[in-house]
């Protein structure tokens, strides 16, 4: 047993003592913590600079564009700017306000055309051109498509795909041409603007006052809170309020951090295992101590990398979440779990990756098959968004006691459901733990042959022989 832990140590410093891993765990707190390092120090940096906006409207008077450039110089002068600090937080923005081209199409086309060659200079930010009838209710005539392009625009808006195909007349829309598609802010607020005006243009047309039709589309609003409970004085507390972007990033980021774990300690030790056979030590190690126990130190070392990192990378989700509030989600009770289930994992896929540097005699013949352990490493990754959205399914439950998937699926149910039943993660690990001493016995049996093994590699097929017949 002590061979065994000087192999581990041996493992655990080759991986840990090195300056590339020195550096990354230095580095971690400040990029776990860098949104809310960047968040202080480039707090309105920036926000100042000036972006153009062209804006043509072929509406009648050109009513649409005065109107979004008084709206511009309100947000300008009020919306964005810090009560503390009296500087601007967000971009000043800055209409230019032209004319519109004859309505012929060829004159439409060359008009955009002149802008946009401008947008490619850099000189503005986007094109946006208001719709001559923009105040006409544009429905399509089909009432299918009629349904199908209101819940488009409702849903949606500018987010929305195939909105042209909808609504093909552009004279009733209200277009934007930009080089930068992701730029959404001015687009979905002058969006908003010109809706507003044209709301009340058209309740004034119907001879409804736009009071009373407000009142009536008001939607219902929906809070979502955690559970009541009480708190260490035994009060009654009401539920905290439930943020849904918070509820599905918590337990993917659980996921996706378990996954890294097993990427950094597992695959390495294949490399490492064919860097031995290639320079000829693993011979030197076998005439210290037997196969299995040289595998085991090996594993037992790749786990104290894990952990180590497991620790780190932890601490600073931890301050994180307790930074922005939603430190509550990640309970001792997820965190242990965490752990538990990280070093079974590693166990278990390190066991493999070992059996297939053993079973190779270079990293070529490695990387074919390495391709279906990968397969079978990202399949939890495949389905995390049906879990997340239905934690306490059947094919959630199912698929969360799969051993393969259980570290990370039943992390990841466990950070959303906190009452979750105590036999469903008891079953997970010790389903798992069984499968890990499984992998770890045919990886030894795959390991004590394919070790010393010189020439040609391996296949799945004789690596299965190894394992039953030795």
């Amino acid at each position: 047993m002590r061979k065994i832990w000087i192999v581990a140590k041996r493992e655990y410093k080759a991986a840990v003592l090195t300056k590339a891993f020195i550096i990354s765990v230095a580095l971690m707190p400040l990029l776990m913590g860098g949104s809310i390092l960047a968040e202080t120090l480039l707090k309105g940096v920036g926000a100042a600079k000036e972006r153009v906006y062209v804006v043509i409207d072929r509406s009648p008077e050109g009513k649409y564009a005065k109107q979004l450039e008084a709206a511009v110089v309100k947000r300008n002068e009020r919306d964005i700017i810090d009560p503390e600090t009296q500087k601007a937080t967000d971009p000043i923005w800055k209409l230019e306000i032209l004319p519109p081209s004859p309505p012929t199409p060829e004159a439409i086309l060359e008009q955009r055309f002149e802008v946009s060659e401008r947008i490619r200079k850099g000189e503005v930010r986007g094109l946006l051109e208001i719709g001559a009838d923009v105040a006409t209710p544009n429905v399509p005539s089909d009432p299918k498509v009629a349904q199908k392009a209101a819940k488009a625009v409702t849903a949606r808006g500018l987010m929305a795909a195939n909105l042209s195909a909808l609504f093909p007349n552009d004279a009733g829309v209200v277009r934007f041409q930009s080089d930068n598609a992701l730029s959404m802010e001015f687009p979905n607020w002058a969006r908003a603007e010109i809706g507003r005006s044209v709301f009340l243009e058209r309740t004034t047309a119907s001879q409804v006052p736009p009071e009373k039709v407000l009142a009536a589309a008001v939607p219902v609003p929906l809070i979502q809170r955690e559970l009541a409970r009480r708190d260490a004085s035994g009060a009654l507390v009401d539920g905290d309020e439930i943020s849904i972007f918070v509820k599905f990033m918590v337990p993917f980021g659980i996921v996706m951090l378990m996954f890294m774990m097993v990427m950094v300690g597992a695959p390495p030790l294949m490399s490492g295992v064919i860097e031995e056979k290639m320079q000829r030590i693993a011979e030197v190690l076998l005439g210290s101590l037997p196969p299995f126990g040289l595998m085991l130190g090996k594993l037992i070392g790749s786990c104290g990398v894990a952990l180590t990192l497991s620790a780190v990378y932890l601490t600073g989700t931890w301050l994180a979440a307790q930074h922005y509030g939603f430190a509550n989600l990640l309970t001792p009770q997820v965190m242990t779990w965490f752990v538990a289930y990280t070093l079974l994992a590693v166990f278990m896929f390190g066991s493999v990756f070992i059996a297939i540097g053993a079973a190779c005699t270079d990293t070529k013949e490695a990387q074919t098959l390495m391709g279906p352990v990968m397969v079978i490493v990202c399949l939890p990754l495949f389905v995390m968004t049906n879990i997340i959205q239905e934690p306490d399914s059947a094919f959630a439950v199912g698929a969360s006691l799969f051993p393969l998937a259980t570290p990370m699926l039943m992390t990841a149910r466990m950070a959303i459901l906190p009452n979750l039943p105590w036999w469903q993660p008891v079953a997970g690990i010790v389903g798992v733990l069984l499968t890990t001493l499984l992998f770890v016995y045919a990886a030894s049996r795959i390991f004590r042959v394919g070790i010393l093994l010189q020439g040609k590699g391996a296949n799945f097929i004789e690596m299965g022989r190894w394992i039953f017949r030795g």
